[in-house]
């Protein structure tokens, strides 16, 4: 069985004052805000986008972020075993790409 089915298929949570949740909760808590403003940032352009019926990029954007996310996030737990850590940091490079090239896409004039 593979590392990520195992935790996939855990039957029980680590009990609250475990080192495992200690950790897991030290990863989603401290790099969650400047990785959701990744995520909230450019919603705003693509929403704004969506108005002005322009949205090959924030679409383009989003496969983007998809394809970082799932190939890094595999690379991570397969290739250099990093398991849980190794998916966030991925998550957040494909959160810190949809943001960028929403932002390019935008700062070039993709609504003229």
């Amino acid at each position: 069985m593979n590392r990520l089915a195992t935790v996939a298929t855990r039957p029980t949570p680590a009990p609250a004052g475990s080192p495992l949740a200690a950790q897991t909760r030290l990863l989603v808590e401290a790099p969650i805000v400047p990785t959701l403003l990744w995520l909230a940032a450019p919603n705003v352009a693509v929403m704004a986008s969506q108005g002005a019926g322009r949205l090959l990029w924030p679409l383009v954007a989003g496969f983007a972020r998809l394809f970082v996310a799932a190939t890094g996030g595999w690379i991570a737990i397969h290739w250099f075993g990093y398991g849980l850590p190794g998916l966030f940091a991925a998550i957040a490079a494909a959160l810190a790409v949809y943001g960028t090239t929403v932002a390019v896409a935008v700062k070039a004039g993709a609504w003229r």
